[in-house]
């Protein structure tokens, strides 16, 4: 699987598994809110090319802190986009902060969200057999 790779995470597209992976580095616990917006386009770009419809978000390394402004932005344009373009199962690989699983949690309530289905889990190995089982 060939990745695409930028300052803030990387997104690709596994074939084998019918799988798009989106993981975040550390380098997001400095970035600005338009850095994170281009990064989350990236990603979209991968998902509407590829029509995933299971996607693994990889959080262990996501410290940058969503406000409600940026949660508008994910809901009216990368939320709608990844659905539109067959995302129908996420699974999100959790860190440690109980702020950053909220704010995706109060995403997956949006109207776009209810759309698919998502659960959260401790490690890639795990989440990877979630999305393996059909919904």
């Amino acid at each position: 699987m060939e990745y695409i790779t930028t300052e803030l995470g990387k997104v690709g597209f596994s074939d084998e598994r019918g799988i798009l992976y989106y993981v975040w580095f550390s380098t997001t616990s400095n970035a600005t809110w338009e850095e994170m917006k281009e990064d989350l386009l990236s990603y979209v770009s991968v998902a509407e090319q590829s029509k995933a419809s299971k996607h693994l978000i990889d959080e262990r390394e996501l410290f940058f802190l969503w406000d409600p402004k940026c949660q508008e932005w994910m809901n009216d344009n990368s939320m709608v986009r990844i659905f539109n373009a067959g995302c129908r199962k996420v699974a999100i690989v959790r860190n440690s902060n109980v702020i950053s699983e909220l704010a995706v949690e109060q995403l997956f309530d949006e109207p776009t969200g209810k759309k698919m289905v998502m659960s959260f889990f401790d490690n890639v190995a795990d989440a990877e057999a979630w999305l393996s089982v059909k919904v």
